[in-house]
């Protein structure tokens, strides 16, 4: 009979990320911000799963496996992509405080003033 341990907590980072709408005159800017976000987390994150949900405009629905979400969110605020995270959205402003100092401890170079 094999065990299965009980106490290993798999985490999975979610998000749904808007980049623009479709039908509007910056269409073009925003496939390319959707195409830079794409290649920016798979680089990162290779375990990434996207999903189209192209209902309205420029959207990934994102799953990262293994990751925690306030990995995923400093990884996200560092990169510059937290303005486009839906869920990151919903994050209150306190915690949003919290995540940027994170995202600042964990990712210097991308606050430094060169």
């Amino acid at each position: 009979m094999t065990e299965i341990a009980t106490d290993t907590v798999v985490s999975t980072a979610e998000d749904l990320l808007y980049f623009g709408h479709d039908l509007d005159a910056n269409a073009v800017n925003h496939a390319r911000l959707e195409d830079n976000f794409i290649k920016e987390v798979k680089e990162k994150y290779p375990l990434v799963r996207l999903k189209n949900r192209y209902d309205n405009g420029f959207k990934q629905r994102l799953d990262l496996p293994d990751v925690s979400q306030e990995d995923y969110y400093a990884w996200l605020i560092a990169r510059g992509w937290a303005k486009c995270s839906l869920s990151f959205a919903l994050v209150p402003q306190q915690r949003k405080s919290e995540l940027m100092e994170r995202a600042k401890e964990e990712y210097p170079d991308a606050f430094s003033e060169d």
